[in-house]
């Protein structure tokens, strides 16, 4: 959920938010980010990038890409944004 995002723009729209120890703040932030507000919230770190890699500090990294699981036992993945790369009817 990127309510800034442009898909024009060439750019990921990245949301990053600091893990809490209480689970109560944890699920206010799922939530905010279901209803696409965690933009501008304090424990929230916004970044625009044409490219992202993220590596799993132990264990898998689980990566979902609109909705669809694409791996469930990856260590690591990187994305590159490639503008005009995907033609969007509508």
């Amino acid at each position: 959920m990127a309510p800034r995002g442009d898909n024009k723009d060439g750019l990921f729209d990245v949301y990053m938010t600091h893990q809490h120890p209480r689970r109560i703040k944890m699920i206010g932030a799922l939530l905010r980010y279901k209803k696409g507000t965690q933009d501008g919230h304090k424990d929230t770190i916004f970044q625009r990038t044409n490219k992202i890699s993220i590596r799993a500090v132990s264990g898998v990294l689980p990566i979902h890409a609109d909705g669809e699981t694409i791996s469930t036992a990856g260590k690591q993945m990187e994305a590159v944004c490639m503008p005009g790369a995907l033609r969007v009817i509508g």
